[in-house]
């Protein structure tokens, strides 16, 4: 489901579109998959507060709020590899996958070794540490 055309500051038209897909369609449920700056605080509460509930798959602001780059960066839970470093250049991009929960909201963060070891290079961190700043220029930068 797309969010309302028109200017980037223009708030997302989610709850509207949603009942008439569901009166149209017959639809149940719903989820809103959305990138960072589609949706409002606003506009997920009345997701949460719909009858029934609209499901939202949503990006965050890694740097910029407070719970995600303390509480989900900085957490120890274990990475699943998704996709293994490349043996050879035409092989898909290696990612790693972790799953972290604050109180009852879950975030799943995706990393891409090859892509940090990049900026890393460019950052001037101390790789063994930068595992949060790495994390966040690569989100914030493309």
């Amino acid at each position: 489901m797309a969010g309302q055309r028109g200017r980037r500051h223009h708030p997302f038209a989610g709850c509207p579109v949603v009942q008439r897909l569901r009166e149209r369609f017959r639809i149940r449920e719903v989820t809103i998959v959305a990138d960072r700056g589609m949706v409002s605080q606003a506009m997920l509460e009345a997701f949460e507060n719909s009858d029934p509930p609209i499901r939202y798959i949503v990006g965050v602001r890694m740097r910029r709020q407070r719970e995600v780059s303390i509480s989900v960066l900085g957490s120890r839970a274990r990475w699943f590899e998704s996709v293994p470093e490349r043996s050879k250049a035409k092989d898909p991009a290696p990612l790693k996958v972790k799953e972290v929960w604050v109180e009852e909201r879950r975030y799943i963060v995706c990393l891409n070794e090859e892509e940090r070891r990049e900026r890393y290079h460019h950052c001037g961190c101390d790789y063994p540490q930068c595992l949060s700043k790495c994390l966040s220029i690569s989100y914030s930068l493309r």
